[in-house]
């Protein structure tokens, strides 16, 4: 189980397996042909190398599985955010076209609010310290502190409505 911000529910889960699966397809052709990985993930192809990225990929999925729980690193954030951004983005253009849309019917995904509420911005550590989160991306460990994470929502409602935007804003107290 990844370890993300707030929560996830169903859904979140669904979109990250989904986004991360299609990802792993559409980097395939990128381990022989260096240029398309700069156009399917520009932020992280300054980073690490194809082979390397589809790797991580890779480890999210296993972690998104596993019962264990990992927090994500700088590099994953990085990784699962474009992947989440790729995704929203296509979603948001065809969502009767995926298998998201036929199992949650729902017409737009709010990919910034969603970075913003499950990951944090995920260039966050490479624009504060781009040194450190390079060294950090080599040494790269899916295990980490856990003294750091920030509070988690234990809350397991459901963050969309049936033809609402996902993920709807939390109600006002």
């Amino acid at each position: 189980m990844l370890l993300f911000r707030e929560w996830p529910d169903e859904v979140f889960h669904d979109i990250v397996r989904e986004s991360l699966a299609r990802l792993a397809e559409d980097l395939k052709p990128a381990e022989t042909a260096p240029t398309f990985m700069t156009v399917i993930l520009p932020k992280t192809a300054k980073m690490i190398s194809a082979g390397a990225t589809l790797a991580t990929v890779d480890e999210l999925l296993a972690a998104l599985e596993s019962p264990e729980v990992f927090e994500l690193a700088p590099m994953h954030r990085l990784v699962l955010g474009e992947a989440l951004e790729r995704y929203c983005q296509l979603y948001n253009r065809q969502p009767q076209e995926t298998g998201m849309y036929a199992r949650y019917k729902i017409p737009q995904l709010d990919c910034t609010r969603m970075i913003n509420m499950f990951l944090r911005p995920f260039d966050e550590a490479f624009r504060e310290a781009p040194d450190q989160a390079r060294t950090e991306a080599l040494q790269l460990s899916i295990l980490a502190d856990v003294s750091s994470r920030p509070p988690m929502r234990r809350d397991r409602s459901l963050w969309y409505l049936k033809e609402a935007v996902y993920p709807l804003p939390p109600p006002e107290m």
